[in-house]
């Protein structure tokens, strides 16, 4: 109505704001380019950071990290704009795996967002450092960061799923299941920043205390983003894939293919953007699953050609990557077994992983086998 550019950046700011949700991203997407634009013309320094927040934050969650990596290099190095491009960049550290370097860059980012009164910063932070402690087996080591936050923001749903998530990794099953009970249901669950992060967070805790119509209503609510990154803050940090908690949730309704499937898919978009931790983990829960099915179904996604090795090979052609944190493996019931086993052959077992191509030295490690890795 106004008819004039400056209200056109403003509202269009506006509209993204006002859903945060994954259905919008590509829209947000669109519209940070379009005010980005227009701000320079205008010279609306304010308004291109906040614009560069939403385009780097879509990226990020559509996985499209080449893209990411050229928005963070051409940056512009005013101060509004560098403290998201310092989130951003602790986030890449962290797919890249280098927890240490990306633990620098949180506190970097956190004490120029606090320059610039964000009042996001410490929350960033504790963000940030929950994924790279869970890199380096530490990440019960914050729970008292996440209690406070649950206190001082207790509309926000991420603080509670995400505390219940670590009780779980304690081996604290009935404070994390009444921390559960406590939330409001999937479809209920506030639709911002963090949702998308909400949703697969309670989709792993679900899947881990059995809860079958949590995860039910979970799997549902994801299915249409089964090809994103799992982002927290819009993107300031990753947790993973959204197929990830698909595999699980798919496994505990008894649809091993889709479980099958939905693993393959994590791997793959691991691989791609370059996920190292996050691929690691999804190769070795796949394993664990075939280990525990002694017929596995077909899937379209099985490329090797039918032999008569065990069922468990059919299934292994994988990318290789650096080896896994140990973290992850032994902080569930469910991986306790699997953790186990790879601890007493970590030499042989992670030397697959990086001399083969393949992951058929892994399957015959986790089924005993005193076999050699093949190398490629």
């Amino acid at each position: 109505m106004a008819d004039d550019e400056r209200s056109l950046a403003y509202g269009l700011i506006a509209e993204c704001v006002s859903d945060l949700s994954s259905a919008s991203v590509e829209r947000r997407r669109s519209i940070a380019e379009e005010v980005t634009v227009i701000a320079r013309r205008c010279g609306l320094n304010d308004l291109a950071a906040t614009a560069e927040f939403f385009r780097l934050s879509s990226l990020a969650e559509l996985g499209k990290i080449t893209d990411l990596d050229h928005a963070l290099g051409t940056s512009d190095s005013g101060s509004s704009v560098s403290r998201y491009a310092a989130w951003f960049r602790c986030m890449r550290a962290t797919l890249d795996g280098q927890a240490d370097r990306a633990e620098q860059l949180a506190y970097d980012a956190r004490a120029v967002a606090s320059a610039e009164h964000d009042p996001d910063a410490d929350g960033v932070l504790v963000g940030q450092l929950a994924i790279i402690r869970w890199m380096q087996g530490r990440v019960t080591e914050l729970e008292k960061d996440f209690l406070d936050r649950k206190q001082v923001y207790p509309a926000e749903p991420i603080w509670a799923i995400t505390l219940a998530w670590m009780w779980l990794a304690q081996g604290r099953r009935s404070a994390a299941r009444a921390l559960v009970d406590s939330l409001p249901p999937v479809d209920g669950l506030l639709k911002d920043r963090n949702w998308l992060a909400s949703v697969c967070i309670l989709a792993v805790v679900a899947t881990e205390l059995g809860e079958r119509k949590i995860a039910e209503d979970a799997r549902r609510t994801l299915l249409p983003y089964r090809t994103h990154v799992t982002t927290i803050g819009l993107g300031v940090t990753c947790w993973g894939t959204v197929a990830r908690p698909l595999a699980l949730t798919a496994e505990l309704l008894g649809d091993t293919t889709a479980a099958v499937d939905h693993y393959r898919e994590a791997i793959e978009i691991s691989a791609r953007i370059g996920a190292h931790a996050w691929l690691a983990e999804a190769q070795c829960e796949l394993a664990a699953l075939l280990l525990r099915v002694q017929d596995p179904p077909p899937t379209k996604h099985s490329s090797l050609p039918p032999s008569p090795s065990p069922p468990l090979v059919r299934f292994t052609s994988m990318a290789s990557t650096k080896p896994p944190p140990m973290c992850w493996l032994n902080c569930t019931s469910d991986r306790a077994d699997i953790g186990r086993r790879l601890q007493r052959r970590r030499h042989r077992a992670f030397r697959c992983w990086e001399d083969s191509a393949s992951f058929r030295s892994l399957a015959r490690h986790l089924r005993g086998s005193r076999e050699r890795p093949v190398r490629s």
